[in-house]
């Protein structure tokens, strides 16, 4: 009886962890295309100042892990 119960445990959690990485998935998906698109956007309308701020960027990168 007790291994049928924990048989029936591990069925319900596998469903929900199965559930839940559907749930979230999706989302996260979408999220990223759109993030993407708009600093593609950004890039575009302003090249010089986006090529400045990841020099800026990459800079204080390298000082902080040095």
């Amino acid at each position: 009886m007790d291994e049928q119960i924990l048989d029936n445990l591990n069925k319900r959690l596998e469903k929900t962890i199965t559930d839940t990485e559907t749930v979230l998935e999706e989302p996260m998906k979408l999220d990223v295309e759109e993030l993407k698109e708009q600093v593609e956007s950004i890039v575009r309308e302003h090249p010089i100042k986006s090529v400045l701020v990841s020099f800026g960027v990459g800079y204080l990168l390298s000082r902080i892990f040095k």
